[in-house]
């Protein structure tokens, strides 16, 4: 739970396999267009408004 969201690719070398994989794709893009999540580069992370339902937006894109 990082203000600053998750670097992917980083994430992807520690793990050594593609944490995006194991996201909900489409949860992902819904919780972009509606101002919860979003993307910078290979970094996603919650907006403030976001950090306000942060335990929805994970359990959405985890599911």
């Amino acid at each position: 739970r990082l203000r600053e969201g998750v670097d992917l690719a980083d994430l992807a070398r520690r793990l050594g396999s593609d944490p995006a994989a194991r996201l909900d794709a489409r949860a992902v893009d819904r919780l972009v267009a509606a101002g919860l999540l979003a993307r910078s580069g290979p970094r996603l992370h919650a907006t403030p408004a976001g950090l306000q339902r942060l335990n929805a937006v994970l359990a959405a894109i985890l599911a």
